[in-house]
């Protein structure tokens, strides 16, 4: 299974809570580090370090009000002590799950919902709370903490999915799954994170987002996390959910008409009919880069919205993992100023971009539904899921000499999904179509994703 645990990030993190005597403590004074940084093609985790020094580290001490002390200081004194309360239990199940190997996923998912609990304790403190300083960095360890008990939780739950791809003859090395269910109000309910009080912390808040979302009960995922060797035609659908946004924030209609210019020229993919010099609708130049893969069409959005503001916005809806400037390029014609940097792309990105999408969570958003679904490459998902009794509601597919993917939507039941599938180094059409079915035959025999413990 994809590793997401490391007894050095458990040592460290159980650093933070032990005294001289071995006592629980939450220190005030104690800190968490930063994650490594993921690197392609390795398989890392974020490692926490803990730095306490043996004369600093202690309980956190807060003194009860004072007649003097205001109505809201006291209350944010109750909610931070009720959050700390909360933070030792969670220590607790941590070292419980250490200590009896058996029940360990039992006691990390209880950790796993006591950091949520105090995370949800500290967020009623208001920002003009004289403790709001406190309460933020204490937000910020709590979600690092949070997030490493959901990862651990996710590999468990995940397991499957390596059965899945070495049934279908699939390297487990090779290949990058992220399967989510899109519409689940108890799931959904603990996916978003805490907002942190501090305004700066903005894109690091959307990245938790996602990185929560693709984590949390209603997800799964093989190697999700980690770079695609190519982003291919995968990546024309981060283009589009940025044009819908721009277009909402700047209310643009989409039916507006730009011109396809010369200099976007390049070889295109078999159905795709639009013309450079010829003027179109904004809805139309994206359809036709979703649904035929056009890639003039790619190259004009890229100009239109702006390579700059392409990764603002991605970086603000939290796919950080994803970039999306460089122009597509056919076999013999080089469009112009074509970028210096390669696009990039994870499963769990694209996954959690189709979930906002089917969700309607911005105006717009029916167009690229309607043009997912009016997908023409129908050799991968499409093809997989007949006669399984899955309905397929749309997909996007890439492919190039360094990848084969598909990002699709499904229903089974009365549940809807969206799934990721992607091989590196492969045109392995029959694997990327068995590792589809696999799950889809999965989800129709289980419960579904949602864990209710």
């Amino acid at each position: 299974m994809p590793g997401f645990w490391y007894p050095t990030a458990i040592a460290a993190v159980t650093s933070v809570f032990l005294g001289l005597s071995g006592s629980l403590l939450i220190g005030a004074t104690s800190s968490s580090g930063r994650a490594n940084q993921q690197k392609h093609n390795q398989k890392h985790d974020a490692v926490f370090t803990a730095r306490s020094s043996h004369s600093s580290v202690s309980a956190p001490s807060i003194s009860a009000p004072s007649a003097s002390t205001s109505a809201l200081d006291s209350q944010s004194a109750e909610q931070l002590k009720q959050a700390q309360k909360l933070a030792n239990q969670a220590v607790k199940a941590f070292r419980s799950a250490r200590l009896e190997p058996k029940s360990s996923l039992t006691y990390t998912r209880r950790e796993r919902d006591l950091w949520r609990a105090a995370l949800q304790s500290l967020a009623s403190v208001p920002q003009d709370s004289a403790l709001h300083h406190q309460v933020a960095a204490k937000q910020r360890q709590y979600q690092q903490l949070l997030a490493t008990a959901e990862r651990k939780v996710a590999e468990a739950d995940s397991a499957f999915l390596t059965q899945i791809i070495e049934d279908a003859g699939v390297q487990p090395d090779d290949a990058y799954i992220t399967l989510c269910q899109i519409d689940n109000p108890l799931a959904n309910a603990h996916s978003g994170p805490v907002k942190l009080l501090n305004p700066a912390h903005h894109s690091v808040t959307a990245k938790t987002q996602v990185k929560s979302q693709i984590n949390s009960q209603q997800c799964r995922h093989h190697q999700g996390d980690e770079l695609l060797a190519s982003a291919a035609s995968l990546i024309k659908l981060p283009i589009a959910i940025a044009l819908i946004q721009k277009a909402a924030a700047q209310g643009i209609d989409l039916n507006q008409k730009i011109k396809i210019a010369p200099g976007n020229f390049t070889e295109n993919a078999e159905g795709a009919t639009l013309e450079v010099g010829n003027a179109y609708s904004l809805r139309e130049i994206a359809t036709q880069m979703i649904a035929h893969s056009d890639n003039i069409a790619t190259n004009q959005l890229i100009d239109y919205v702006g390579r700059d503001r392409l990764a603002s916005m991605l970086e603000e809806m939290g796919y950080v993992d994803t970039y999306a400037g460089h122009k597509l390029v056919g076999d013999l014609a080089m469009p112009e100023d074509p970028g210096d940097r390669g696009n990039q792309t994870t499963t769990n990105d694209l996954t959690a971009m189709l979930v906002n999408t089917y969700s309607l969570q911005a105006p717009g958003e029916q167009t690229l539904l309607h043009a997912l679904q009016a997908q023409s490459d129908r050799e991968l998902g499409y093809q997989a899921l007949q006669g399984s009794g899955v309905q397929w509601l749309g997909e996007k597919t890439g492919q190039n000499d360094y990848v084969i993917g598909s990002a699709l939507a499904m229903q089974v039941g009365q549940e809807r999904y969206a799934l990721t599938v992607a091989i590196d180094y492969s045109g392995d059409v029959q694997g990327v179509q068995e590792i589809v079915s696999g799950i889809a035959n999965y989800l129709k025999k289980s419960d579904g994703l949602m864990v209710r413990r």
